[in-house]
């Protein structure tokens, strides 16, 4: 499961459908706990402890596709490529295009089908997978009695990601659908609560988390080819002045250089 909800082999999977429509949100939230557990509940979580995102992505048969991505800290962005080139625009900001070469247009891709594979590396290795009987390629997802080891050896993680060592599962539920012939994710859904600690300088901090995440695709193998929007401008070239060397050096400290 870790492996196919991984993002390169998500984005790499999905250009294989022959084009399709996904649509999901994703919503990640984690907020500090004050008091001693179990008595003292999770403090009220604000909007910068919590953090939804919608997510749009049109892929066509010819790997080229269209992105629309906001969030309820009012950011987001738009994307669109092309085969030969790709136009970005920030939330509320105009669509630029420009040439583009990989690794780019796949990393983007990668990140749009990213959500899953983020919330598998949290939480993933508390979670038991049990086949659907009679639905090839579907999985059912609930928590496990014994986790797994960290994904990572105790210690070794880098001080961004040592708090998942400390991650305790409370609960899990979910499902995972798998195209029968390409295993491409066309469906994934989670919703998981935990809890963590986060260490600081002279203190451990008690958290609590919350994933919840559905995606699904839909038009599979009938989608309309991507272009990128009328809209779009050229990015306009910037001038790059060649300096004389004789300006560069009269111009270094101690050069000795009269500059009348």
């Amino acid at each position: 499961m870790a492996a196919a909800l991984a993002p390169a082999a998500a984005a790499a999977a999905a250009r294989k459908l022959g084009g399709a429509h996904y649509h999901g949100t994703a919503t990640f939230r984690i907020s500090p706990v004050f008091g001693k557990p179990p008595v003292a509940p999770p403090v009220e979580a604000t909007t910068k402890d919590t953090l939804t995102t919608t997510t749009d992505l049109w892929l066509d048969a010819e790997g080229r596709f269209r992105l629309t991505e906001t969030n309820d800290q009012d950011g987001g962005r738009d994307i669109g490529f092309s085969g030969r080139e790709i136009a970005v625009a920030l939330r509320y900001g105009k669509l630029v295009r420009r040439a583009t070469q990989e690794p780019e247009p796949t990393r983007m891709l990668e990140e749009a089908l990213g959500a899953p594979g983020a919330a598998w590396e949290i939480v993933g290795r508390f979670a038991s997978v049990a086949t659907v009987p009679g639905k090839p390629g579907s999985y059912r997802l609930s928590k496990s009695g014994s986790p797994l080891v960290p994904p990572e050896p105790a210690g070794s993680a880098t001080p961004g990601r040592r708090w998942r060592e400390s991650i305790t599962v409370e609960a899990l539920s979910g499902e995972v659908e798998l195209d029968a012939t390409t295993r491409a994710l066309v469906g994934f859904a989670l919703n998981a609560r935990f809890s963590a600690r986060r260490d600081s300088p002279g203190m451990a901090l008690p958290v609590a988390g919350g994933i919840d995440i559905a995606l699904r695709a839909d038009g599979i193998g009938h989608a309309e080819p991507v272009t990128l929007p009328a809209s779009a401008v050229e990015l306009p070239p910037r001038q790059r002045p060649v300096l004389e060397e004789r300006a560069l050096l009269s111009s270094t400290p101690g050069s000795g250089k009269d500059r009348r």
